[in-house]
């Protein structure tokens, strides 16, 4: 890949150079002038710069690594035995992980892959890798017992032994709605359990207003303040947790600007029987005019608002999520709940599962 990047880079300054000479006998000389490979701002850079590319010298002999999805750090392959381990599987959410087994090495890796317990599942036992490939693990409920406890996965080849914990947990029995899975619970806004609307205020679902799903807001645009109150416009969520804890919840929201003029656009938010907590759309966002500030670079660039709320001892089992609207104009696009477990990632975790209702 590196002597394509720099094929194509030189095939570019080629095609300009007849753009410019041959074409027409010269008569779009000049045209296509303008650098255009190597921007890192919104002006266009001095000269086209090829992206930096890296060239590696690896060992002749075959060199045994892997990784975990969503696991654990360890050490470089080559460095000795470790150990890591898989994100926690329960029957609810019916994981599957891989592990990617990888080539460190020129010749080609002969690798197995094994476990002692008869209730884990592996898409593959045995391989041949040149680069990388990856092998699903996944756990057979009927089999696996009724208790948390942990086994684990052996990988060999190339004179090296891994050791890879799988651990499992029973999930509760009184289970709705979105499900925690290992430290988080991700919802669209649009998947609402229920809604409460009055007269005068409703909610709307907006299509494809968002970075994953959809947006929801209030209609009319124009509509009055309300307080969150029993009789206020509201949204509510049912989810499950596995484990008491306090939770860290993520609102993405549409980069709606402070049209009204006054001090921010407003939601409330809740879990269960809390006081809502009141959150400001635009609060600290109070910077001179003849700037660009650091919230609305942040705004434009990535077209979303996260706002958190901090919800303390959340017991494990079913909840509530409650959202009440307070101005009109805010857009709720996702719901992030973290109990310690949201990885960093530019659109957040997919939504998780739902259980389902009988």
């Amino acid at each position: 890949y590196a002597d394509q990047v720099r094929h194509f880079f030189e095939k570019d300054a080629q095609l300009t150079r007849y753009f410019h000479d041959t074409l027409a006998n010269g008569k779009w000389n000049h045209l296509m002038a303008q650098t255009h490979i190597g921007y890192t701002s919104w002006n266009n850079p001095p000269v086209n710069k090829m992206p930096a590319v890296a060239y590696l010298q690896l060992p002749e002999r075959a060199v045994l690594g892997y990784t975990v999805e969503h696991g654990s750090r360890g050490r470089r392959p080559g460095t000795g035995l470790y150990a890591r381990r898989f994100p926690t599987f329960d029957q609810l959410n019916d994981q599957a992980y891989y592990v990617e087994i990888f080539n460190g090495g020129k010749a080609p890796l002969d690798y197995t892959i094994s476990t002692p317990q008869e209730w884990i599942k592996l898409s593959a036992t045995a391989g041949t890798v040149t680069f990388e490939e990856r092998v699903y693990v996944s756990i057979d409920w009927e089999k696996a017992p009724q208790e948390s406890t942990a086994g684990e996965l052996v990988i060999a080849g190339a004179g090296r032994r891994f050791t890879v914990a799988v651990p499992i947990r029973t999930a509760p029995t009184d289970a709705s709605g979105f499900l925690e899975n290992n430290g988080v619970v991700a919802i669209e806004a649009a998947h609402f359990t229920d809604k409460k609307e009055t007269p005068a205020v409703s909610w709307v679902v907006v299509p494809n207003l968002g970075k994953t799903k959809a947006g929801v807001t209030v209609s009319p645009a124009n509509a009055e303040r309300q307080q969150p109150a029993t009789g206020a416009p509201s949204l509510e969520y049912t989810f499950t947790l596995f484990e008491a804890g306090d939770l860290e919840i993520t609102t993405y929201l549409a980069p709606t600007l402070n049209y009204q003029k006054n001090e921010g656009l407003k939601f409330a938010i809740a879990v269960d029987d809390e006081a809502p907590q009141i959150i400001n759309l635009h609060e600290g966002e109070d910077q001179p005019d003849w700037e660009y500030p650091e919230w609305w670079n942040k705004s434009v660039t990535d077209h979303i608002k996260l706002k958190t709320s901090l919800h303390q001892g959340i017991g494990e089992g079913s909840h509530r999520l409650r959202v009440w609207m307070i101005d009109p104009g805010v857009v709720f696009q996702k719901f992030v709940l973290d109990r310690g477990g949201v990885k960093a990632s530019y659109l957040g975790p997919p939504e998780s599962k739902v259980m389902a209702q009988e």
